[in-house]
């Protein structure tokens, strides 16, 4: 049975990982994030879960096809990550 491929994911090395690491925390001590209104804050939070909230089933497809456990078990588990916003 052949399979088709359902997305890509690019490897990180530890450059990209440093990379990442420092222009996060350049962005939090420009005050970008960190001294931003509470409120701006929580509306981009939220769009953030609801954005990731509609990707859930395409997250349990590719985990449960990666992984090869329970699509209930990766629902339950991945239908919760919104709440984490």
């Amino acid at each position: 049975m052949a399979t088709t491929p359902v997305g890509s994911v690019d490897a990180a090395n530890s450059d990209d990982v440093k990379r990442t690491i420092g222009d996060a925390h350049t962005a939090f001590q420009s005050g970008i994030w960190s001294r931003a209104p509470a409120i701006h804050r929580s509306k981009v939070l939220t769009r953030l879960a609801r954005a990731l909230e509609e990707r859930v089933p395409a997250l349990v497809e590719l985990e449960t096809l990666q992984t090869g456990r329970a699509i209930r078990e990766m629902s339950a588990q991945l239908g919760r990550l919104p709440e984490w916003l």
